[in-house]
């Protein structure tokens, strides 16, 4: 049961880890840099699984390397996959043992069997049923456990009991998983590149409007997004647009109108929900710019497109909760190592995301700190558990190591695209004011505010929560803390945001569901 439990912890870090190599575009523009991303990132993946894997016997260790490597060979390719291969093999020589020859076997043919169903598929692999990436799965982990007649004879029959069960179950199947969240990530991906180029290839729907006297020019297309001619919404003005446009998104239109209109926004463009005939909610790319002005430099008359985005949205929709499960999952992943501090993580996004908001921060830095709050300890990963865990104080050597987990957040995450500076929000969460903190010993200016944000909600939930070495101090230590080094370590504005969300709006810390 013991080892059962190990198997999926390990195979949980390189499933997470490698989910979000399907947040790295491939799409023509600086392919080859981006597979030679998607390459060391599998091949990062691959080491990290070997440095924390089942130990049946010293040298003889199973992880989930044959994984990462068959689906790296699947939808990146021979280039991808050899980076990964190379770096695999080499850790796997270095660590040598009696499992040593199938280590390097496995490596090798599941690389093979990946690339072999690449060029099968083509490039359909963003269609690939389940059942194909299950078939690889079976293919791939039947090689393993063939090859494990390649162990010294002693070690086979107890080998082949421990281990083939869990194998062929778990492996095949986490090969699907991963399998089908990339298919959904290169889906997402060529909408986009479709949206982008979408005037070039089909007819838009077009407006002209007079700002000043509300008279309104639509096209034929422009009726077809919502399911009308133009005969049937005769007559047209702008109310027209405004009775088939949700009362949320007019709103925001409005907004964005008058930011355009005083010259603040170069163009106009909304992303808004309109009502078609059969009364289902489309989604539309509303785009425009005022082409003429009266003489008082007032706004006169304005073009602009509509384009049907609605598959884009619901791919971005299913490519967000994706990215969500993967971030829980790694979440969930990095506080397994560290069961003290279970639920920290996410009690740090309770409070960063507010004071974000506070901050009148855009959705997107607000997005930003949501994830990076969520995995600010992921570098957790890399340091002993026994460390993590010492219920007495750290020896300077100790706490050396636990300064390095910003660092080696930044190492595992830096080369992703999350469109939000991720990676160095965690870097530098740790840094402070007047440069005491780690790893780089940052000053002012120099750390991110999304960085200040999140390392100010770290110190109040730690100090407030039970940890190995003691009991918690309590929300009024907590604040006291922050309040008496405002400005010092604390950014000041964020120090006072946070002192009036707990003392004026009544905040506190929900019971997680880790608890």
């Amino acid at each position: 049961m013991e080892n059962n439990i190990d198997l999926v912890f390990n195979l949980g870090i390189l499933v997470s880890i490698s989910i979000l190599a399907g947040f790295i575009n491939t799409n023509k523009k600086f392919y080859k840099y981006k597979i030679l991303l998607q390459g060391v990132l599998f091949g990062s993946a691959s080491i990290l699984g070997m440095l924390n894997p089942l130990v049946l016997s010293p040298g003889l260790i199973f992880d989930g390397r044959s994984v990462m490597l068959s689906i790296c060979g699947f939808y990146f390719g021979p280039i991808a996959t050899a980076i990964a291969a190379i770096m695999a093999l080499t850790l796997r020589v270095y660590q040598g043992g009696p499992g040593a020859i199938m280590g390097v076997s496995v490596i090798i043919t599941a690389s093979m069997i990946g690339v072999g169903f690449h060029y099968f598929y083509q490039k359909k692999v963003q269609q690939v049923s389940v059942w194909a990436l299950y078939l690889m799965g079976i293919l791939v982990h039947t090689v393993m456990i063939l090859l494990m007649f390649t162990l010294p004879k002693e070690l086979i029959r107890s080998t082949l009991r421990i281990i083939t069960l869990p194998v062929m179950i778990a492996y095949p199947l986490t090969t699907v998983f991963v399998g089908k969240i990339l298919s959904e990530a290169n889906i997402n991906f060529q909408i986009k590149e479709r949206q982008a180029n979408i005037l070039e290839g089909t007819d838009a729907g077009t407006w002209e409007w007079n700002v000043q006297t509300g008279e309104t020019i639509f096209n034929e297309r422009w009726a077809e997004f919502i399911g009308y001619t133009l005969k049937e919404l005769a007559p047209i003005s702008i109310k027209t647009w405004m009775k088939y446009t949700h009362p949320d998104d007019l709103k925001i239109s409005r907004q964005l109108l008058e930011r355009h209109f005083s010259g603040e926004l170069p163009y106009y463009k909304c992303e808004c929900r309109m009502k078609n005939k059969d009364g289902n909610w489309i989604w539309v790319l509303d785009r425009g710019k005022v082409i003429s002005r009266t003489k008082e430099g007032k706004p006169l008359w304005m073009y602009g497109t509509h384009q049907d985005i609605t598959d884009l949205k619901q791919a971005e929709e299913r490519l967000k909760k994706t990215m969500d499960e993967t971030i829980d999952t790694m979440s969930r992943i990095i506080e397994a190592k560290d069961p003290y501090t279970s639920g920290h993580q996410h009690r740090v996004c309770q409070l960063a995301v507010p004071l974000a908001r506070e901050l009148s921060l855009s959705p997107d830095k607000i997005e930003g700190i949501r994830i990076a709050s969520l995995i600010h300890d992921i570098g957790k990963i890399g340091l002993p558990t026994e460390i993590l865990s010492k219920p007495t104080k750290l020896t300077d050597i100790e706490f050396s190591l636990i300064k390095e987990h910003p660092k080696m957040g930044y190492d595992i995450l830096k080369s992703i695209d999350f469109y939000h500076p991720v990676a160095q929000i965690i870097l530098q969460h740790h840094e402070r004011l007047d440069g005491s903190g780690y790893p780089n010993n940052l000053k002012g200016d120099e750390i991110i505010l999304e960085a200040k944000i999140i390392g100010i909600a770290d110190v109040v939930e730690a100090i407030s929560s039970n940890r190995p070495y003691r009991p918690a101090l309590g929300i009024d230590v907590a604040l006291e803390e922050i309040s008496k080094n405002k400005g010092i370590l604390y950014d000041p504005e964020v120090v006072d945001i946070c002192l009036k969300l707990f003392r004026e709006k009544g905040f506190e810390f929900k019971i997680d569901e880790f608890d």
